[in-house]
């Protein structure tokens, strides 16, 4: 379990121990994390919802040690239409523990895309 968490992260020893203990599953009881760590995954769903029209963004990273890119884009490719894509150079797994600012900022701006509403000054545009 430790190396798939450490995994998630872009250098482990930097994470609070804190957070560390919760993602090793401190928090988490003993089936819920097989759930967590081998549940197959319903990808039906996800593909009707590209092709019915849902915008979807993207955050990536190049030091994910679960998620590679190229895979994910040419799945998901084939039925997002609206697709947005932001990658960060050393970026782990868990994006916005490394890059809170970036993953706001990236946030936001795809949901004032969405509806033209400016979430951070809270006026429509």
């Amino acid at each position: 379990m430790r190396a798939f968490v450490d995994l998630i992260f872009h250098d482990p020893a930097a994470v609070p121990y804190g957070k560390r203990l919760m993602y090793y599953g401190h928090d988490v009881d003993p089936e819920m994390l097989q759930v967590i760590t081998s549940r197959a995954q319903d990808r039906e769903k996800l593909r009707a919802a590209g092709e019915e029209g849902l915008p979807l963004m993207i955050e990536n990273r190049t030091k994910d040690g679960h998620q590679r890119l190229w895979i994910t884009l040419e799945y998901l490719k084939k039925w997002f239409r609206d697709l947005e894509v932001h990658v960060i150079e050393g970026g782990s797994h868990r994006l916005h523990d490394d890059y809170p600012d970036e993953t706001i900022e990236w946030i936001l701006g795809f949901a004032k895309g969405l509806n033209g509403k400016d979430y951070r000054s809270n006026k429509t545009t």
